[in-house]
């Protein structure tokens, strides 16, 4: 991310003075905000940005933390969610972590830990945006292959030989090294071992990605 306002922080808390004091802190280190005391209000957001987190009340008076971090895994959004509560009981903070969140902090906010929850929160964000490109960019490349090449790289993942692919899909072994040439080729890549992570990013498992 470049300097300045790198990433945008949504803030969910029904207190206005705890918005406040939360909105000064990670502005005050370059962070933009979006501030929401209403969870109805929060839930019409469209889609966050690709690499931000939601810091948010866990007990609210319409609607707790836990609803809102339901909301946020059925849509399958990357918002990396920190729970704060001014109740941080053990079975408080087990519940905002087995649900979901990635750190849990109580009130009255310490600077300190406010800016370490989000520094941790969006270094799991950018990670999973990450994966998500890598996932997104290998299905495209394999959705490029035709039926008898993404039949030839199942086998190839599976670390068959030439001669055994030949044999399997009742071919001659010339006929695979050409559809292994042009697999490499659409892959961008120049050894079979390479094909794997390709595999694997795609979300399919090299023993069976059929």
């Amino acid at each position: 991310m470049e300097d300045g306002k790198k990433n945008t922080i949504y803030l969910l808390d029904d207190d206005p003075l705890i918005l406040g004091r939360l909105g000064y802190i990670l502005e005050d280190h370059g962070y933009a905000t979006e501030v929401y005391t209403d969870p109805t209000e929060f839930l019409q957001l469209q889609a966050p940005l690709s690499e931000s987190c939601l810091l948010v009340d866990f007990q609210m008076p319409k609607m707790d933390g836990i609803q809102v971090q339901n909301f946020v895994r059925d849509r399958n959004w990357n918002l990396p969610m920190i729970f704060m509560s001014a109740y941080g009981t053990v079975p408080v903070v087990a519940t905002a972590m087995k649900q979901g969140g990635v750190d849990f902090i109580q009130k009255p906010l310490i600077k300190a830990q406010v800016l370490s929850a989000v520094d941790r929160a969006l270094h799991i964000s950018r990670e999973r945006h990450l994966a998500r490109t890598e996932a997104e960019n290998a299905r495209e490349m394999l959705g490029s292959l035709t039926e008898r090449e993404f039949d030839v790289l199942d086998l190839l993942v599976r670390g068959l030989l030439n001669k055994q692919i030949a044999v399997g899909l009742g071919i001659g072994e010339r006929t695979v090294k050409v559809h292994r040439s042009r697999i490499l080729t659409k892959l961008g890549v120049n050894a079979v071992p390479l094909l794997v992570p390709i595999v694997m990013a795609a979300g399919l498992k090299p023993e069976k990605i059929r």
